[in-house]
């Protein structure tokens, strides 16, 4: 009996000393999901008729006047970025953007702006418009055409196009 009672008083004292030795916390957990970033394509980055040997120039958002001045048939390229309004997104492009006519190269340097916004190549920060449901961002397109020496049609579909990536600045 004794035993017993030791027995007893040890389980006792264990389960006294047991009951703070356990503890149970929920944790909940959420996300906030963004609509898909979707591009349309508003406007090609278009040179018309030029001269050989003469660099062109077409500004991004109208701040740089065309060079040569006398090309009518010229206009700058858009594309249209769409996301959760009032979010801050990041664009960049790449570089190494040239026009070829199947033989012959040229080197195009883009210049991408939204709005007043200047948009490195390395990437810049925007924010998308609005302040709920879907905004929007015009990314415009211009830049600077070398001089071609020699005489033909030159596209980037036999080159290298320009390339915009787009992405949610993700805050945590």
């Amino acid at each position: 009996m004794k035993t017993f009672k030791n027995l007893l008083s040890v389980l006792a004292i264990a389960a006294v000393f047991s009951a703070g030795a356990y503890a149970q916390q929920d944790v909940q957990v959420s996300a906030i999901v963004q609509s898909t970033l979707a591009f349309s394509a508003v406007n090609n980055v278009t040179f018309g008729v030029i001269t050989q040997n003469t660099e062109a120039v077409q500004g991004a958002n109208g701040n740089t006047s065309l060079t040569p001045a006398n090309n009518t048939n010229a206009s700058s390229g858009s594309v249209t970025v769409t996301g959760n309004a009032g979010v801050s997104i990041a664009i960049s492009y790449n570089t190494g953007v040239q026009l070829s006519d199947g033989t012959n190269t040229v080197d195009f340097t883009p210049e991408v702006m939204v709005g007043s916004t200047t948009i490195a190549q390395s990437g810049t920060n925007v924010t998308l418009s609005g302040t709920t449901g879907l905004g929007t961002a015009l990314v415009e397109i211009g830049g600077t055409l070398d001089a071609i020496a020699t005489a033909g049609t030159y596209s980037t579909t036999s080159g290298t196009p320009i390339t915009l990536t787009v992405a949610y600045n993700i805050m945590i």
